[in-house]
């Protein structure tokens, strides 16, 4: 058992209140013990409720940001096959084929995809601290 854990479960089982560093903070966040850990400091220590309003604030930042990355990966990809590997036919406006897919069909495809992923997967939080 470490150090940081030991402390952890001792604060949560005899409400020690003692000095803590920073290390044992985050070390009780990461290991998911956020429910033994902020339950009873959470309204009694501001720089714990900050940390653990800051951990819900970056696992979602981070999650946004992941989807993000991945829908520009897969618009990247999407664009080069359709641009480079359409063909010269006309299309229905007349244009080449690879033009219209890459560059009208792909972008309103991703435009209604993004949407979607916005409005299930992003949740609007606070970015202002809160005392």
């Amino acid at each position: 058992m470490s150090y940081a854990k030991l402390i952890c479960d001792t604060l949560y089982n005899n409400f020690i209140i003692a000095k803590i560093d920073i290390f044992t903070i985050l070390y009780c966040i990461n290991c998911n013990n956020l429910a033994k850990f902020g339950a009873f400091f959470y309204s009694k220590s501001p720089l714990i409720s900050y940390l653990l309003i800051m951990n819900i604030r970056y696992k979602q930042a981070s999650k946004e940001a992941k989807l993000s990355l991945l829908l520009t990966i897969i618009y990247l990809i999407a664009w080069i096959f359709t641009a480079y590997f359409g063909s010269d036919e006309k299309g229905l406006l007349g244009l080449p084929l690879w033009f219209e897919l890459s560059c009208i069909l792909v972008p309103f495809v991703f435009i209604i995809l993004c949407w979607i992923v916005v409005r299930v997967q992003f949740k609007n939080i606070p970015l202002e601290q809160t005392k």
